[in-house]
């Protein structure tokens, strides 16, 4: 029976228990996450009107149509590698017997080098980017254009808001003018205007008569306020999306430590490389993480200082590098050999 999910006229023809739980890297914490492979009805695929994924809210459940997973597979991606390599009984729910027909000997090739190894180093970059987040708080109000302008008179320099505050000067009873050659740079005058220098978060410049007495200069730090909008944004998007269970874990496992980092992105970083050193000795890898769980679950307990961690990748980058270089196995997967799978599934259609 296909999830609910599906359209009736679609059809599940693989589906695994993935993620940690498939890696044997699980805790008490660890969602169920669920993978699969779907066939889309021929005439769909005819007239190109289908959708190549399908999955839930919160993408704990997700499904890929079977020409995209092909695809995935021709490319040596780590999730569709681990899809098709999963063989624990109690992870695999369903799975078509013409899966057998795909010899892993036509999937895998010296691609895996780039895969594995490109989709590790954005782990590093994921746990890194907890650290650079949590170190960096964002303020819980975002700050206005005017917080980043400053008025220069009399050889100092002083903020805008405080300046104005000082001066007795309503902000309507004031007027900014361009300047040439002095990108962010203004002339302020006394000289009464709609909204008078800022207006809905912009230099709200005004046409100025000769006799306007001249105040000072300005200068609106543009670059610096979009920066600061566009840090305010992620890191209140990330707190709002993180999950705070696991995100209070690493506070627990590396708060101490020299480096605070996200201890499960650094673990799936030493297990894709492991899984690809896998590949290149051995033409094969192991999804279960029997033999380095000790290891990798050491990890995920925030038992290693970050800089540690980047060293030990880093020599592990460096032996992937010279298994790639003297690796036997064919350049490119076997294309032909992968689509074909295509006629297998759509003979009884």
């Amino acid at each position: 029976m296909n999830p609910p999910l599906f359209n009736e006229d679609e059809k599940l023809i693989l589906e695994c228990v993935s993620g940690s739980l498939s890696y044997g890297l699980n805790n008490a914490d660890s969602d169920v996450d669920i993978r699969g492979v779907f066939r889309q009805p021929l005439p769909k695929i005819l007239l190109g009107n289908y959708a190549t994924h399908i999955q839930d809210q919160r993408s704990d459940i997700s499904y890929t149509e079977l020409g995209a997973f092909l695809d995935q597979l021709i490319k040596n991606t780590p999730a569709a590698l681990e899809l098709i390599s999963i063989s624990r009984p109690e992870h695999v729910l369903t799975r078509d017997a013409r899966f057998d027909l795909l010899d892993l000997r036509d999937v895998i090739s010296k691609k895996c080098f780039y895969s594995y190894c490109s989709y590790a180093r954005s782990q590093i970059k994921k746990a890194k980017g907890v650290n650079k987040k949590s170190v960096n708080p964002q303020p819980k109000h975002r700050l206005s254009l005017l917080h980043f302008a400053w008025v220069y008179q009399q050889q100092r320099a002083q903020p805008y808001q405080q300046w104005l505050e000082s001066s007795g000067f309503d902000a309507k009873d004031l007027s900014l003018a361009a300047m040439a050659h002095g990108e962010g740079f203004y002339a302020l005058y006394a000289s009464p205007s709609n909204s008078g220098p800022f207006a809905d978060e912009h230099v709200n410049l005004a046409a100025v008569t000769k006799d306007a007495h001249f105040l000072a200069y300005m200068n609106v730090n543009i670059p610096a306020f979009q920066k600061h909008c566009r840090e305010f944004r992620e890191y209140w998007d990330w707190v709002a999306n993180r999950n705070e269970s696991r995100y209070q874990c690493n506070v627990e496992n590396t708060g101490a430590k020299s480096t605070f980092y996200d201890t499960k992105n650094m673990m799936h970083l030493f297990r894709l490389l492991a899984c690809c050193e896998e590949i290149f000795e051995h033409g094969c890898f192991n999804v279960y993480r029997a033999d380095d769980r000790e290891f990798l679950m050491a990890i995920r307990q925030g038992a290693f200082d970050y800089e540690e961690l980047v060293r030990l990748s880093d020599e592990k980058l460096a032996r992937l590098t010279r298994l790639h270089a003297r690796s036997t196995l064919p350049d490119v997967a076997n294309a032909a050999k992968i689509k074909s799978l295509i006629l297998e599934f759509y003979h009884e259609a």
